[in-house]
């Protein structure tokens, strides 16, 4: 797979993964709560390439892009509002997943099931925990072990973004990424 860049130059994978979820989630703040989309199939971040401009791998730009919303799921719930993460299940019926090549090992419906399980745990109050779709859709919303939280990881991508200048490049990056053809992020309003 070659490496795909936004129309600014961004990583595609970050662009959509984390970079939008990332303005999506302060451009909408408050909100009652927040639910990204993850993926159990992480990688440790590599902080002096996080645009994978040296050694390009695409399965590992989706790995690590997973784990730096997962790390911004925990950056927000830290910040006081309400944010989960949640891996939605294996191979699901998607066209992605298909488009790979890839036998589907569920369907999206029960995709869908965890979103809206890990949803309702959002409302009542649970925030900045990982859970596995599985365990989300039979009402066991645990804690699930990520490699952020495994390897200790004390830095996270969004220091890298945090300026005025990093937030005007990342909101241009958003909306100029090519090919994005869905959100990873469920924002909770407040009615």
């Amino acid at each position: 797979m070659r490496r795909e860049t936004s129309r600014d130059g961004h990583e595609l994978r970050l662009a959509v993964n984390y970079l939008a979820p990332y303005v999506l989630a302060h451009a909408l703040a408050p909100a009652r709560g927040l639910v990204n989309v993850a993926s159990a199939g992480q990688e440790p971040l590599d902080f002096d390439d996080l645009e994978m401009t040296r050694g390009y791998d695409g399965v590992s730009a989706y790995r690590r892009s997973k784990l730096a919303l997962v790390m911004l799921t925990f950056d927000v719930a830290a910040e006081g509002v309400p944010a989960n993460a949640l891996h939605p299940g294996t191979f699901l019926d998607t066209n992605m997943v298909r488009g790979a090549g890839i036998a589907p090992l569920g369907t999206a419906g029960q995709g869908a099931e965890a979103t809206t399980a890990v949803i309702e745990a959002t409302l009542r109050g649970v925030s900045g925990t990982y859970f596995d779709g599985a365990r989300a859709r039979r009402g066991r919303c645990r804690r699930a072990t990520i490699p952020a939280r495994a390897a200790g990881c004390a830095s996270s991508p969004r220091s890298f973004f945090e300026d005025d200048t990093a937030r005007s490049q990342i909101r241009a990056a958003v909306a100029g990424a090519t090919g994005a053809k869905c959100c990873t992020s469920v924002m909770i309003s407040s009615s």
